[in-house]
C-alpha cells in the first residue's frame, strides 16, 4: 500500500508518461513559475482533466504575457552559432525542446506551444508567448469541436 501513494505523490502517472518526467524538464530547464505552470497543464491534460487543463494552462500563458508585456527587457538574445541546426535559444538547456517534443509525443499544436513558452526568454518576448497562446486556443477549440462531434454521435445512437 505505501508503494503506491509513494508513486500517485512522487511520480504520478499523468506526469511520468515518457522517458522525460515533466519534474525533470523544469528543474533542467530552471522554468519560472508561470513556465512550470503552462508545461505543467500542457503535459498532464491527455491524462487527467482534458480541456481543463488547457484552459488553466491558458490562464497562466495569459498572466505571463501581462507580466512579459510590462517587462520586456527581461528578454535576453544569446548570440547564435548555428541557427538553422543548432540555434542558442534551444540548446541553452538540456534536454532541447525537440527531444522534449519526441519524448512526451505532442502534436503539432502542442509542440508549438512548448516550443514558444520555452523559447520566449531568449528569443521574441511577449509575442512568443502570443503565439503560444494562439495554438493553445486553437487546440481547445479543436478538442471541444471533436467532444462535440462525439457527445453527437453518442446521442444519434
Amino acid at each position: 500500500m505505501q508503494e503506491s501513494v509513494s508513486n500517485t505523490i512522487d511520480h504520478p502517472e499523468h506526469y511520468n508518461f515518457s522517458n522525460l518526467e515533466v519534474i525533470d524538464v523544469i528543474d533542467s530547464w530552471n522554468l519560472n513559475f508561470y513556465q512550470a505552470k503552462i508545461i505543467k497543464y500542457l503535459s498532464r491534460y491527455k491524462y487527467k482533466n482534458g480541456v481543463q487543463d488547457l484552459k488553466k494552462a491558458a490562464w497562466y500563458l495569459d498572466r505571463l504575457i501581462t507580466i512579459t508585456e510590462q517587462n520586456p527587457s527581461a528578454v535576453v538574445i544569446p548570440p547564435d552559432q548555428d541557427p538553422i541546426n543548432r540555434p542558442a535559444h534551444y540548446t541553452l538547456f538540456y534536454p532541447e525542446v525537440i527531444d522534449i517534443i519526441d519524448a512526451w509525443h505532442l502534436n503539432f499544436y502542442e509542440g508549438q506551444i512548448l516550443d514558444y513558452i520555452m523559447r520566449y526568454p531568449y528569443k521574441n518576448g511577449a509575442e512568443d508567448l502570443k503565439k503560444a497562446m494562439w495554438y493553445l486556443n486553437r487546440l481547445i477549440q479543436k478538442i471541444q469541436k471533436q467532444e462535440e462531434m462525439q457527445q453527437q454521435k453518442t446521442m444519434q445512437k
